[in-house]
């Protein structure tokens, strides 16, 4: 995974790098290093938004509120899930349809107490 982040480091590739990231930051939360999972889920996050791409934030909204959570950082947590709520929404408005993640973060939000 990493060599692929690489190669699309030296394509310009931000699109494919953003969701390197995002599968990187899932491998690092399940290997419980959070230091990992969060700085791969920022940096993600940070392409995906520099893209426009609220689809793919949804997802890593998703995984940097677990990994906030793991690193005990409950308010940030309960933040990253619930703005991963609303772009979610406006998806299912815009598209009729719900968002893949949805589901996930309505979850997140309630088994965690997030208001």
């Amino acid at each position: 995974m990493e060599r692929a982040l690489s190669l699309f480091k030296d394509k310009g590739d931000r699109r494919s790098q953003a969701l390197c990231l995002y599968e990187l930051s899932m491998i690092h939360h399940a290997r419980r290093d959070n230091d990992a999972s969060l700085a791969t889920a920022e940096q993600s996050l940070k392409l995906c938004r520099q893209l426009g791409d609220r689809f793919a934030s949804v997802y890593v909204l998703s995984v940097l509120g677990r990994a906030q959570m793991a690193a005990g950082h409950h308010e940030a947590a309960c933040h990253s899930w619930q703005e991963a709520g609303q772009i979610a929404a406006q998806i299912a408005v815009e598209t009729g349809g719900p968002h893949p993640e949805a589901g996930a973060v309505a979850r997140l939000l309630r088994q965690h107490g997030c208001r």
